[in-house]
């Protein structure tokens, strides 16, 4: 993991000298960290990079707030019932329906627990009220947009720069993480031969397949606008896309045909089918042609892959899924409360499936699709409340009569893709909630601020 550290220290030390030079402030640092998923500190509990500034950026709005006696308070109502939801079910489900806890050490990981994940949903939720002190004008949130995707494009350098050496010396710079003293690599083996799956420093190699997607599509997003990131948006997408078909992710691949359908029928909505014009046709059979030319050269490895990992898999219910599905077939009088943030493994433990014992017995799991998590912590209730606020959230956007019809277009569009992103997978957390802040932050603005 030697590599790894001094990565991150790097990048910390460079985003430190912007922040104190003053260029980046806080909110630009929590935008950069999101995408960077194995960047995390094990100090008794695990606490990711992510919330490490989230935890700052609450401390030092606390106490700016105390001098100019503000408070930090949520105060969309449907988002208060959601969150209320969350914590009065918890407590009651936690303390008199579950019965059975886990032995997995320390109160907080075995009965206690919720209330640590009461708080992380609590931090979580901090950011919106938050980030309304940071969003002045709609070109906040493009810049602040912009360093997202300023993490991704570095997170493809340093992944093709893993790349790269492992297919020289056979070393993965940048490993997932260290189990009984050894190194876990993004390497997939199949007969005699080892496949390298990319994972940079984006989590496991589908953690940066599901980054890159998202910031596929909000670039994608924007240019539908004529508002461009870069001065080649198109080739920073190209390169998204080798650079997912790289991490070899199945979850990858089919959350970038989920949100191409999803982004083709919302785009359609607002402007029609559009013309193909002569710029677009180049574009697209340049990606094809790049795309057939790597199948072409690596066609046994990927006919193997494609067999191995999409045609022999089910892709609908995942190691971490599996369980908590049989868990509902066996036991549905848990669907419409569900058991509590932070509990679902005390009841799906014995359902684990034999071939995933080996990693998943005697330790803490949730469910890996976002849909599935809120439904087996919250139940269909709370999976209702929570599209609530979500429906309600794009509608005032959408019935705003001072925000530009092309702002609204690109607001609501990074919405519902960042929405069913997390509904898909619950990695896309973070994401989802920064842009769920964005939106809330953006009703807040006056006219004469977004016009």
């Amino acid at each position: 993991m030697f590599y790894n550290n001094l990565a991150f220290s790097i990048i910390s030390l460079f985003l430190l000298y912007l922040y104190f030079r003053r260029k980046f402030n806080l909110l630009h640092i929590l935008f950069f960290v999101t995408p960077f998923l194995n960047w995390s500190f094990d100090i008794g509990l695990n606490l990711t990079m992510f919330q490490i500034i989230t935890i700052i950026l609450i401390v030092i709005t606390l106490i700016n707030n105390i001098n100019e006696k503000k408070y930090l308070l949520i105060t969309e109502k449907p988002l208060i019932f959601f969150i209320l939801y969350m914590i009065i079910s918890t407590i009651f489900i936690s303390n008199f329906i579950i019965e059975n806890y886990m032995d997995l050490g320390s109160f907080t990981r075995n009965e206690g627990r919720f209330i640590g994940q009461i708080i992380f949903w609590l931090i979580l939720f901090s950011i919106i009220p938050i980030m309304k002190n940071y969003i002045n004008s709609f070109s906040d949130i493009y810049n602040y947009l912009k360093i997202y995707i300023n993490a991704l494009i570095l997170l493809i350098i340093l992944g093709w720069i893993q790349f790269s050496i492992f297919s020289v010396t056979g070393t993965d710079i940048f490993p997932l993480y260290v189990k009984d003293g050894h190194s876990v690599s993004g390497i997939w083996g199949y007969m005699d031969e080892q496949v390298f799956r990319v994972s940079s420093l984006g989590g496991e190699p589908k953690g940066l397949a599901l980054s890159l997607t998202v910031g596929f599509f909000i670039i994608q997003i924007f240019n539908k606008q004529n508002i461009k990131f870069y001065k080649y948006d198109g080739t920073i997408k190209i390169l998204m896309v080798i650079t997912i078909i790289a991490t070899l992710s199945t979850s990858g691949f089919v959350m970038f045909i989920i949100l191409y359908f999803v982004y083709m029928i919302y785009s359609f909505k607002f402007f029609g089918l559009g013309k193909l014009n002569l710029k677009k046709i180049i574009k697209l059979l340049s990606l094809f042609i790049i795309i057939l030319f790597i199948l072409n050269k690596n066609s046994q490895v990927f006919s193997t892959i494609y067999q191995e990992r999409i045609l022999d898999r089910n892709i609908t219910s995942e190691d971490y899924d599996a369980p908590i599905q049989k868990m509902f077939l066996d036991k549905p009088q848990y669907l419409l409360f569900g058991s509590g943030v932070g509990n679902i493994h005390n009841l799906a433990a014995q359902y684990i499936p034999q071939e995933y014992l080996h990693y998943m017995k005697d330790n803490i799991f949730v469910a890996k699709s976002g849909y599935l998590r809120i439904i087996s912590e919250l139940g269909l209730l709370g999976m209702f409340l929570f599209l609530n606020f979500n429906f309600l959230l794009i509608l005032s956007v959408y019935r705003s009569k001072i925000i530009k019809k092309e702002y609204i277009f690109i607001l609501i569009g990074i919405m519902i893709i960042s929405l069913f992103a997390y509904l898909s997978r619950s990695y896309l957390l973070n994401i989802y909630i920064l842009i769920v802040s964005l939106l809330y932050s953006t009703l807040k603005l006056q006219k004469k601020e977004i016009t």
